[in-house]
């Protein structure tokens, strides 16, 4: 798994990053923490934590400040891996070019941390309702971003899937309704949920309410991963 952590900010940075790494000692209390810093790195040293992942146990996560801007061709030769390693990979960067970004949305286990000033968060946190709001207009990519942004920064996956739920319900009541009009929404609303209605079949709203289900059962009863679950739903919508 990758996480990018972006901030123009250095303290505030090493803050978000320092939060996330303790966030997930308490999922995972043996958790080993490597770091490196880009020039000042042992190549092979480096190597050997992108490839050799065999070679720590159980489980680690390894820091990397300064390897994305401009892209270390070690790590671009190893991105794939490393995004679908259960081990984690924090790449700490002070801006993200659109082809970069891409080049990781496309890799799919990829979480990306936007890092506000301080006095900035209340405004720039999470929205689990923008992030259902671009799933109803089948905009996946900022439908991941937000998914991404919103599960690095705290927010529980539980809360997503009820927003996600949320909108697939009242896409599917707006469309099995003969007059919309009654169903008692707010102007703004009503206007929002015609426009995504027409991203949707009825067919393929049913599919994701049956889908959103399962995904729910599975969870619970420990066969899938939730957060996965909910990456793959929204990459596939």
């Amino acid at each position: 798994m990758i996480y990018t952590i972006i901030g123009s900010q250095r303290v505030e940075l090493l803050q978000a990053t320092e939060s996330l790494l303790t966030r997930q000692r308490a999922k995972y209390p043996d958790l080993n923490i490597f770091r490196f810093t880009a020039p000042d790195h042992s190549p092979t040293a480096l190597e050997e934590a992108l490839v050799g992942q065999l070679l720590f146990a159980p489980k680690f996560a390894v820091v990397l400040d300064g390897f994305l801007s401009p892209l270390d061709p070690l790590v671009e030769k190893h991105l794939p891996q490393l995004a679908a390693s259960a081990n984690l990979y924090l790449f700490l960067t002070d801006k993200l070019t659109a082809a970069l970004e891409k080049q990781l949305v496309d890799l799919g286990q990829v979480k990306k941390l936007a890092v506000v000033k301080s006095g900035e968060a209340s405004k720039a946190g999470p929205n689990p309702f923008a992030l259902a709001d671009a799933f109803g207009l089948r905009d996946r990519r900022r439908a991941w971003t937000l998914l991404a942004e919103s599960l690095a920064r705290g927010t529980a996956a539980e809360e997503v899937f009820w927003k996600l739920t949320w909108k697939v319900k009242t896409l599917l009541l707006f469309q099995v309704t003969p007059d919309p009009t009654t169903l008692g929404f707010k102007p703004f609303v009503l206007d929002q949920t015609r426009r995504q209605s027409r991203q949707f079949k009825l067919e393929e709203l049913q599919a994701l309410s049956r889908r959103l289900l399962a995904l729910w059962h599975e969870s619970r009863s420990g066969r899938s991963d939730f957060e996965l679950g909910l990456e793959r739903l929204i990459l596939e919508v």
